[in-house]
Parts: structure tokens; C-alpha cells; sequence
């Protein structure tokens, strides 16, 4: 049977779009959803004739099995809402089931059929394990917290035990609100770092990230950017290592995964205090084209329909601006507020990096799906005349430093591991001079 569960992109946030009053449309929805679930073969005439077109009768009420078989036994709607952006409708329904709480997103053509049934968000359950590489008598770890202004994020130092004069390491997150573990589904790889590291004699400082605390993330007056969301956080981060007893100074390192490694040039041209970043699967694209090239596989993957890529690529090619022009800086885009992406517009990563006089290490799983090989080898030819800089990549890993499964969608993340011990190896080796 074919699956057309399509786990949209990292990037693709559709709870920005413009909101809307409930109507005929979340109660359709909301309808189709309860028919899919149990099986029912009405629901089948709910869909678009291209919908149809790719998808027999007999696969639709098969969904009923796939859903069961992945999330477990099926709860209740939590909530749905509606969302309209050039006038297309979508319909987000959150649901909770035995497993997960998965955010289902429903997109309507103009007669009112579904041409999109998606789960751009899972939240399965966690079921995470510490590593086998995490020896609990080699390090202590100490509630901390990062401060900026008003905003105080929780974190954890781990610090290795009976040591001095040891290196440390700044761990910043990708795209969306995450918590100090970076957690994804099952995956904790932030904390798989922090205990792997610092079984080598490597200390760590992991927070949870500003928008996972706070519902308005910026000060009264600013315009909301990566510099609030992430920069000035680990820079603050960075002031705490240099206080820290115990730290060779000289040994500050940043390492940053997904939209994190993106941005990590920029930190490091704001402080002269790093002596080196890690750049883990950090897109060197801009978020549209990494986008847009997400949908289409995932589309491909799972047998989307040609008009609801189209829709999602239009939609992406919409946020290319350099200048807010007659938008306001708080007009919501897939990205979040217009400020926020006009200010990733401007920002070309791979100059940036030039600049910075430390070492860098680039690191990229071969099986990564959400940010590929393509980005790797720029960051490569940008670095190639860099001897401070190497570039490693894994075969076997996706995005999140595991092992990458058989599907290569999202849902490879539903697999309890760790992040991989080579990796582990790679970036102690690398701070370590081995």
C-alpha cells in the first residue's frame, strides 16, 4: 500500500499563516478526519479528482491502519483551526492518540475538496535512553540559567568530573522552538552530545531556546529576528563558559545544528571569544530553495499531488524579499513575522564564514533529507582554501546525527537512538587536537 503521509519540511511553519474565523470548512474537516480514522469509505468523496487520480479508494481507507499502526490507539480532536492564505484554505487539526499527539493539516481547493492531507508535526511520545557512551561518573551537570534582558532560559552546564583547564562547548538549536535537548520525537541529540563530550573531558552548555519559553520573544519596540531568537542567547551562553571554573578560556567552542549552524557565522563574527564552531548539517542555501527542494521530495516520497506542491512552492517563493516594501515588519509569512525572514535574506552564510580566524569544523550525514549534500559541498568550496577548516560527512546519518532508517522521511526519527558514537569521536577528536 502506499502511504501519502507527507512530513512537510522543518522550515514550513503554517501556524503563521493569517487566521480565521471557525466555519463549514473546520467543520468539513473535522468530519473527514473522524471518517479516515475509523475506516469509513465515505470519506474517499471528500477529496479532489487529482487527489483521486493518485490515490485509489482502497488506499484512503487504508489510512485508518497507517495512523493506528504509527500513533497508537486514536484519542480524540484536541482543537481545529483555519488558516487562509491567497485564498487557499487549511484546516490544522491537533489530535491526540495513544503514542503521539500529531498535527494533522488539511488543504482545500476553491470547490471546497481536499487536496492535501498532511502531518506536518508528529510529537510522538518519548520513549528516549541515555547513550551507551554515558558514563555518569565522569561528569556533573548544574541547573543554570542564560540570561538576556528580561529573558531567562533554563539550561543544564555538564562539566567533566576531577578536571581543569578543559574545553567547552556552546550547543545551539535549529528551526522552531526547542528545548535544551533539541528533542525530536524520540531523539535528544543536544543531551547525547553533553554526555558523549563530556566523557571525553568537554564541557557543555545547553538552554532552552527563547521561543520555547516565552510567547513574545523580543523586547517592547523590537522587530523579531534570529538575533533575538538565537544569536544573543548564545552569546550570552558563551559569557557564562568564560565564568565558568575550571574553563581553559583559549578552548570556547560554538556548535550549532540545522538553522544553528546556519547562523553560526554570524555569531562568531560577534564575539572574539570563540576559538572555534561546528557547523552540524547547517544549511548554506537560503531557507526557500532548501524548502522548496523538502516539499518536493516529500511529495515524491509519498505520491503528493502536483497542485498541492505548486500551492506549497508558491507559497515559499513568496517570503524571497530584500526589503519589507509595503509590509509591515510583524506581517506574517510561512517563516514567521517578515522581519524574521528579511533579515535571513540579507544574510549570506557562506561569505560570512570567511572571515572568521578560528577553526571550523563542518559536519553532514550522507542520509540527510532535510538539509543535504548540496549544502555540505558549499560550505566545502566557500572553506577550500581555509587550512583551519575540516569538512566531515557520515554515510549512514540523517539530519540529527542517527542512523538514518530505510523510509528517509521523518518518520526515521520514531527509532529510539543516540546520536552516533563516531560523531561523538569527530568533534572530541577535533577540540582535542587528536
Amino acid at each position: 500500500m502506499k502511504k501519502i503521509i507527507i512530513c512537510l519540511i522543518i522550515f514550513m511553519n503554517l501556524g503563521q499563516l493569517a487566521k480565521a474565523q471557525v466555519d463549514s470548512t473546520v467543520l468539513k474537516a473535522e468530519k473527514l478526519f473522524n471518517l479516515v480514522i475509523t475506516g469509513e469509505p465515505e470519506s474517499y468523496g471528500y477529496f479532489s479528482k487529482d487527489f483521486q487520480e493518485h490515490l485509489s479508494r482502497a488506499q484512503v481507507a487504508g489510512l485508518e491502519k497507517q495512523f493506528l499502526g504509527m500513533f497508537g490507539k486514536f484519542i480524540n480532536v484536541d482543537k481545529a483551526e483555519k488558516f487562509t492564505k491567497n485564498g487557499t484554505d487549511y484546516v490544522l487539526i491537533n489530535t491526540s492518540f495513544e503514542n503521539a499527539n500529531p498535527l494533522f493539516s488539511l488543504t482545500f481547493d476553491k470547490q471546497g475538496k481536499v487536496i492535501g492531507f498532511l502531518v506536518p508535526k508528529l510529537n510522538l511520545k518519548s520513549s528516549y535512553k541515555d547513550p551507551a557512551y554515558a558514563d555518569r561518573t565522569k561528569y556533573e551537570e548544574k541547573q543554570i540559567n542564560v540570561e538576556v534582558g528580561k529573558f531567562k532560559l533554563p539550561g543544564i552546564l555538564t562539566t567533566p568530573k576531577n578536571a581543569s583547564n578543559f574545553p567547552i562547548m556552546i550547543l545551539v538549536q535549529g528551526s522552531g522552538p526547542g528545548d535544551k535537548d533539541e528533542s525530536v520525537y524520540s531523539l535528544k541529540p543536544f543531551r547525547d552530545l553533553a554526555l558523549g563530550l563530556a566523557a571525553k573531558g568537554i564541557a557543555t552548555i545547553r538552554y532552552d531556546k527563547r521561543t520555547s519559553i516565552y510567547k513574545e520573544p523580543v523586547e517592547a519596540g523590537q522587530d523579531f529576528t534570529v538575533r533575538q531568537e538565537t544569536e544573543d542567547d548564545a552569546l550570552a551562553a558563551i559569557q557564562i563558559a568564560k565564568m565558568t571554573v575550571g574553563v581553559d578560556k583559549k578552548q570556547i567552542y560554538c556548535l550549532g545544528l540545522s538553522l544553528g549552524g546556519m547562523l553560526m557565522p554570524r555569531i562568531a563574527s560577534r564575539t572574539a571569544d570563540l576559538a572555534g564552531i561546528v557547523i552540524a548539517a547547517g544549511p548554506a542555501r537560503s531557507l526557500q530553495n532548501i524548502s522548496i527542494e523538502q516539499n518536493k521530495l516529500a511529495s515524491a516520497q509519498m505520491h503528493g499531488t502536483q497542485s498541492g506542491l505548486d500551492s506549497a512552492i508558491a507559497i515559499v517563493n513568496e517570503t524571497r524579499f530584500k526589503t519589507l516594501g509595503n509590509r509591515q515588519p510583524n506581517s506574517p509569512t510561512i517563516y514567521g513575522p517578515a522581519s524574521y525572514i528579511l533579515d535571513l535574506n540579507n544574510y549570506n552564510q557562506t561569505e560570512v564564514v570567511k572571515k572568521f580566524k578560528g577553526k571550523i569544523l563542518i559536519l553532514q550525514g550522507e542520509k540527510d533529507f532535510q538539509v543535504s549534500m548540496i549544502d555540505f559541498n558549499l560550505w566545502k568550496s566557500a572553506l577550500k582554501s581555509n587550512k583551519k577548516a575540516t569538512a566531515i560527512s557520515f554515510p549512514t546519518l540523517g539530519h540529527p546525527f542517527v542512523l538514518a532508517g530505510k523510509t528517509n522521511t521523518i518518520a526515521d526519527y520514531q527509532t529510539l537512538q543516540n546520536v552516533a558514537p563516531e560523531v561523538i569521536e569527530t568533534i572530541s577528536n577535533w577540540v582535542l587536537n587528536k
